[in-house]
């Protein structure tokens, strides 16, 4: 009722905490509240759900480790998984633990795209997710996903998984169990990553 008159008291840290964070700590009705408000009012910031506050923690994190499976359940009823929010590149950016629980409840948004045209597949494997609850749902979902490549790298995903510090033989291994003609596209089609 009073963020009628101030919204910006949503995204006013108080000692370097939002009020949102407060309420993921204690009362799950008002975590309600503040998200569903956090939605209407600042709706590109997904209610402040996923920001990170001065002691490091973040909302959805310390509601679903305060109030189980209903933070999730509040999460989905203010956040529709029928509107078109990147909540899974936000989960991947700052709770990659959770990717799991969002993933079957925003299926949706695993075709969405975040700024950089990424789907959440390849912004997963780029940042390091290794074999995972998560990367199998979004694989199984998404499926057509594997045959795409990431706008930012050119890599396909079996590419990303293999890349970089947290590559990961398992992930490789998996995604191309999945679709093994992906190699030989890229053997045939000259891919200058493969074989340097």
């Amino acid at each position: 009722f009073l963020v009628q008159w101030y919204p910006d008291a949503l995204k006013t840290p108080h000692d370097g905490i939002l009020p949102i964070q407060s309420a993921s700590e204690f009362h799950a009705e008002s975590f309600r509240h503040l998200l569903k408000a956090g939605m209407e009012y600042f709706p590109a910031h997904l209610g402040f759900l996923f920001h990170e506050n001065s002691d490091g923690n973040i909302p959805i994190d310390k509601a679903v480790r305060t109030f189980s499976d209903e933070a999730m359940n509040i999460v989905q009823d203010c956040i529709p998984p029928s509107e078109s929010y990147p909540i899974l590149h936000y989960a991947i950016r700052t709770v990659p633990s959770l990717l799991d629980a969002f993933v079957p409840r925003y299926p949706m948004a695993l075709y969405l795209r975040d700024a950089d045209g990424r789907l959440p597949l390849h912004a997963a494997l780029d940042s390091g997710m290794k074999w995972s609850i998560g990367v199998i749902l979004m694989i199984n979902s998404a499926s057509r996903a594997l045959k795409e490549r990431d706008p930012v790298t050119g890599f396909l995903p079996f590419m990303l998984a293999a890349s970089g510090p947290h590559s990961d033989l398992m992930t490789v291994f998996h995604l191309l169990r999945r679709d093994p003609d992906l190699l030989d596209k890229c053997l045939f089609d000259g891919d200058s990553d493969i074989g340097d």
